[in-house]
């Protein structure tokens, strides 16, 4: 089977412009090769049996026809389909769209199967449809599938002591590691100095949100979901350890 990735921007007929990424797959199943014809594109597109093509729908779109490789008879059927997911995507537009054309032995037309998915937390963290802390909240809400009861608690962990040390960090004492016995306030005048320098000291919860957002771009770059996936759940068991170690050392406390 052959992919191929397309970004198509051609004016055409659907109103409206979707903002957000909306992918659509067109998949080739039917028993020959099928050519398409793009208003605004001068070359046409031909996908042998098995064959995809996949592309953006950021912009306005509109096939002009379709026909089977040889023949001499186009068809406008596609075109449906993709009115059909430009109208989905309208009023959720984070979804991904496949386009099937069947092998049916339809004289007049071909025929399709068009269905659309919700777009993975994986795939709008990496086109930066949410941020870091939008896909932390997907797996701390038990919304992120990926992710099992055990990667939820160790982030609660980290959350629920980063949130008590902001809510008193006037009170916050900082051991350095060094004077163990003689732990300083944290560093600021004011309070968003202060709690800047509790995020600077690498607490773990400011760390997992930082990492987060350079993973898919960095460690994960045209690498696909389950990197992301892999290198965020590496990320969180690191991330835990380095806080039950910090615990253990006291390296925040509060004075009663």
């Amino acid at each position: 089977m052959n992919i191929r990735i397309a970004v198509i921007f051609i004016v055409g007929c659907i109103a409206g412009t979707i903002s957000a990424r909306t992918v659509v797959t067109i998949k080739n199943e039917y028993r020959k090769p099928i050519v398409l014809q793009w208003v605004g594109k001068s070359s046409p597109d031909t996908l042998q049996k098995g064959d995809s093509l996949s592309f953006w729908l950021t912009e306005n779109l509109k096939t002009s026809t379709i026909k089977v490789e040889g023949s001499l008879i186009w068809h406008k059927g596609l075109q449906r389909e993709i009115e059909k997911i430009s109208n989905t995507a309208k009023t959720n537009p984070n979804i991904t769209a496949t386009i099937r054309i069947l092998d049916t032995n339809n004289p007049t037309n071909f025929e399709y199967n068009t269905n659309t998915v919700p777009n993975s937390p994986e795939f709008m963290l990496q086109y930066k449809e949410i941020n870091a802390q939008q896909y932390i909240d997907t797996i701390l809400q038990g919304k992120n599938p990926a992710y099992n009861q055990t990667d939820i608690n160790f982030l609660k962990n980290m959350k629920e002591n980063y949130d008590v040390l902001v809510r008193n960090i006037d009170r916050v004492l900082f051991n350095d590691g060094v004077n163990y016995f003689d732990p300083k306030p944290i560093k600021g005048t004011t309070r968003e100095e202060k709690i800047k320098s509790l995020s600077d000291r690498l607490h773990p919860w400011t760390t997992v949100l930082a990492r987060t957002g350079y993973i898919p771009t960095q460690e994960c770059q045209s690498q696909g979901e389950a990197c992301i996936i892999q290198q965020i759940k590496k990320l969180i068991q690191w991330q835990s350890n380095v806080f039950q170690d910090y615990q253990s050392r006291k390296r925040w406390t509060v004075p009663s």
